[in-house]
């Protein structure tokens, strides 16, 4: 029976082996390729959105932390170092090497004695994890102080009364919920001067630009008229270079609130009194931080009434919430 068996198998085996086989032909594979290239194209942006949204949570919790060791620094010595904000606070976010390592550097420059920078770098959280040209190794940071609304006139954090007395919280009429302590702004360039004119006509908003006019306080209006005009965008040539560090030039430079976010930065007659404007490469905006250590994101299109006001310290207009 089983040899019977066996031999009534065969001829069904015979004919399994006798399907012949194919592969795959030129048309199932292009179809395959098309899904694929259909599902990567549905894909993608949803990852980017995702890795986007992460950075920008990332960094508002930078501003976010950034806020509490102001308070901190304000809380121990009775005001904020409006000279050097980053810098001051580093103790205050676990950098106290990298503070002393600062004050040793300006020791050394002052008698002028050679200086080495090897392992000075920014903190992490100095540094909008969105601008891929922010560079810890070149203690560049991310985020400058609010330098107020109005034209050689101290409105704001940075330029309050001139200097002439230490910045306290309680000197803030408008509220700490209504003003802005500091906000994003895209590090700059430093191409070949060759080449300057082409590299910043492609990034715009890395560079400062040149003002040939003067615009004397109470032209405010005047002013940003004048810098929103496509002509002069047109006929504007690169200006001074902005200071995006932690301690060059003695003093972290401020941003303004003369123009809105993302707006072009101007330099007038060589000087760095801006207007500069916030920056940053989060779509529509940029992150904001509030003097009570909230953080907002600033649309580039928010009411300017509005963006004024969160730029003054004492003028009297409380900016909506």
């Amino acid at each position: 029976m089983k040899r019977n068996s066996h031999l009534m198998c065969l001829p069904t085996c015979n004919a399994l082996h006798a399907i012949p086989r194919r592969g795959v032909t030129p048309v199932e594979l292009l179809v395959v390729v098309a899904v694929v290239t259909v599902l990567m194209s549905l894909l993608l942006p949803a990852v980017q959105s995702a890795r986007e949204s992460a950075r920008m949570t990332q960094c508002r919790n930078n501003l976010h932390q950034v806020g509490i060791a102001m308070h901190s620094f304000h809380d121990q010595h009775g005001f904020i170092d409006v000279h050097r904000p980053l810098r001051s606070i580093l103790p205050h976010i676990d950098q106290a090497p990298l503070h002393q390592r600062f004050e040793e550097i300006d020791s050394l420059v002052t008698q002028g004695l050679p200086v080495d920078y090897s392992g000075v770098i920014s903190p992490g959280s100095y540094l909008c994890p969105t601008d891929f040209a922010a560079k810890p190794e070149k203690t560049e940071i991310s985020y400058w102080i609010n330098g107020g609304s109005t034209i050689g006139r101290s409105s704001g954090v940075h330029n309050y009364q001139t200097y002439q007395k230490p910045f306290r919280f309680s000197l803030v009429t408008d509220g700490l919920a209504n003003t802005a302590l500091m906000a994003e702004k895209l590090v700059q360039f430093y191409p070949d001067p060759a080449s300057i004119e082409s590299v910043a006509r492609s990034h715009p908003l890395r560079f400062s630009w040149s003002i040939l006019r003067e615009f004397p306080p109470g032209n405010e209006a005047e002013l940003r008229q004048y810098c929103l005009d496509p002509q002069t965008l047109q006929q504007t040539v690169p200006g001074v270079q902005l200071s995006n560090h932690i301690f060059l030039n003695g003093s972290e430079q401020p941003y303004h609130h003369l123009l809105n976010p993302n707006s072009w930065s101007f330099s007038p007659n060589g000087r760095y009194d801006g207007p500069i404007a916030a920056s940053s490469l989060h779509s529509g905006g940029a992150m904001l931080l509030l003097l009570d250590g909230s953080v907002r994101f600033i649309s580039s299109n928010i009411d300017y009434t509005v963006y004024w006001a969160l730029g003054t310290v004492n003028s009297g207009d409380m900016a909506g919430n």
